[in-house]
């Protein structure tokens, strides 16, 4: 496992950003961390956006499904069979 535990040749930067943030937190250096905070949102954001642009938009069951509800499903037993 040499890529988990070595720095990337390129840039420095390790690839775990667990060794990068506990380095700089002993060290109190601070001036790397928004990376690891800003890259999964805007990762997230981009990815929503994606999703959005290729299935569109969710329609009323789903939204209601998300929220808690049920889809309604034909010929599947519930089992509230009595």
């Amino acid at each position: 496992m040499p890529c988990c535990t070595s720095r990337d040749q390129s840039g420095g930067v390790p690839v775990n950003p667990a060794r990068t943030l506990g380095s700089d937190i002993i060290g109190e250096d601070y001036t790397g961390w928004w990376v690891y905070v800003a890259g999964p949102v805007i990762g997230a954001v981009i990815a929503v956006a994606i999703v959005g642009a290729v299935r569109g938009l969710p329609d009323k069951d789903e939204v209601e499904a998300a929220e808690g509800g049920v889809l309604p499903m034909t010929g599947i037993p519930t089992g509230d069979s009595d």
